[in-house]
């Protein structure tokens, strides 16, 4: 992941010194960079909610075709330093654990393992902006939203397998990240979530 101002920066990133002008380079995608995040205290931050995918032969019956569970709690992960535009660099931008953990200097500086629990969000966000009673349901529609989008793909890997009596069971997890007015935006899902606790309340959730 890299944060970058133009597109020939990005292509130096991603494609080394040839800029991917004298061959191909890999597959990569750029995306519009959310300039106003809602912050706690200063910094940018995301969230992760884990959901479960599960297909039993009851399941399989529903008009759905499997079931989802989505946790009601998650977690922010929060970046090391102040938020600000006029930088690039990643401990301040990308809020990934795998990412801020290896800024030795700045890692944990405000907030055991970089995260926070929903509670230590709602109590510093700004009330205004509902977290628990809008931004946190908005999220989990974006979760539904996103695996019915998917469920054509899910079906027709389920109906493959051919095996009827098989339970299928995924944990995912889905990040998120919050605009300045409370609007949550969907950033990716992790199939494979790493599971080490960032911190004492961490390993207990």
């Amino acid at each position: 992941i890299g944060v970058e101002k133009t597109i020939d920066a990005l292509r130096q990133h991603f494609c080394g010194s040839n800029g991917g002008n004298q061959g191909p380079c890999g597959e990569w995608v750029a995306q519009k960079y959310v300039e106003r995040p809602l912050l706690y205290n200063g910094r940018k931050f995301d969230v992760r909610i884990f959901a479960m995918l599960e297909s039993t032969s009851a399941t399989r019956s529903t008009d759905l075709g499997f079931s989802v569970y989505t946790h009601r709690e998650g977690y922010g992960r929060t970046s090391s330093e102040p938020f600000s535009l006029d930088e690039t660099h990643s401990s301040m931008h990308l809020t990934n654990f795998a990412v801020q953990r290896v800024h030795k200097s700045t890692f944990g500086k405000h907030e055991r393992g970089n995260c926070v629990s929903f509670a230590d969000l709602e109590r510093r966000l700004d009330p205004s902006v509902g977290f628990r009673e809008r931004v946190v349901p908005a999220m989990h529609a974006l979760i539904a939203d996103a695996i019915l989008a998917a469920r054509p793909e899910l079906l027709e890997t389920m109906e493959a397998s051919k095996t009827k009596s098989a339970a299928y069971r995924d944990l995912l997890a889905f990040d998120l990240i919050v605009e300045a007015d409370g609007h949550p935006l969907l950033l990716e899902i992790n199939p494979y979530p790493g599971m080490v606790p960032q911190c004492d309340w961490h390993g207990k959730y």
